[in-house]
């Protein structure tokens, strides 16, 4: 891996601590895509970046990086992917690494501009992206309207359509009952939803008694979930 950059300025033998402004502005560098450590060292740049900056703190970059990004790439690498079919698994690895890649898009090269999500853009890029992605690492909450904004882009409906039922399912069932009680989730589950639909109305006739039995395991799977959370 390369060496991060460090975030300080050399003034003779002193080092100068760059303001927050200066430091949330500061393009970071690529990081490789296609593992779900890329997550983790997201998190680690933005850290060693910012632990000089007394007006910032080091120790709170993007909730998502290791709060979702990171917790649930490793959960569909190690609970789901076994689960689906061959297609699925192919589709489940591609969305991975389009995910990281869209992130890459918005992060470093400032330029990500959603293709599905046109409430996105009408809200937050308008018609400046380089204005919008500056600094977003510094504000929690773009950053995460942003992420959840790639992920239809990322799920590509298009091949989603030819998964099976229980794939679909599946994929479903994987994420805490507490991410669907938020609406970013279900806002971007919505809108690959309207697309896949339309594609899997001729399938769901001949597969309709197996994903109701699907079905049912997957809703008493979530009720599991669901009281376990509302207990923590």
């Amino acid at each position: 891996m390369a060496k991060l950059r460090d975030s300080t300025r050399s003034v003779g033998s002193v080092a100068q601590q760059p303001c927050h402004e200066e430091v949330c502005k500061k393009t970071p560098p690529p990081i490789p895509t296609g593992s779900c450590d890329y997550y983790k060292l997201r998190n680690e740049n933005y850290i060693q970046r910012h632990r000089y900056d007394s007006k910032s703190s080091s120790d709170n970059p993007p909730e998502y990086y290791m709060d979702y990004g990171f917790k649930y790439c490793s959960r569909f690498r190690k609970e789901t992917y076994d689960k689906l079919s061959s297609d699925g698994k192919r589709w489940l690895i591609k969305a991975f690494k389009k995910l990281q890649e869209l992130m890459e898009e918005g992060v470093v090269k400032k330029s990500w501009v959603a293709t599905i999500d046109q409430e996105f853009n009408d809200k937050y890029i308008q018609s400046d992206p380089n204005r919008f992605y500056t600094g977003i690492e510094c504000r929690n909450s773009d950053f995460r309207a942003f992420a959840f904004a790639t992920h239809p882009d990322a799920y590509d409906p298009e091949i989603m359509k030819t998964l099976p039922v229980s794939d679909l399912l599946t994929v479903m069932a994987t994420p805490d009952i507490k991410e669907w009680l938020s609406g970013d989730t279900w806002h971007q589950a919505i809108l690959v939803g309207e697309r896949v639909a339309a594609g899997k109305l001729s399938e769901v006739g001949d597969a309709i008694d197996s994903a109701a039995e699907k079905a049912e395991e997957v809703f008493r799977d979530l009720a599991s979930r669901f009281s376990r959370w509302g207990g923590e």
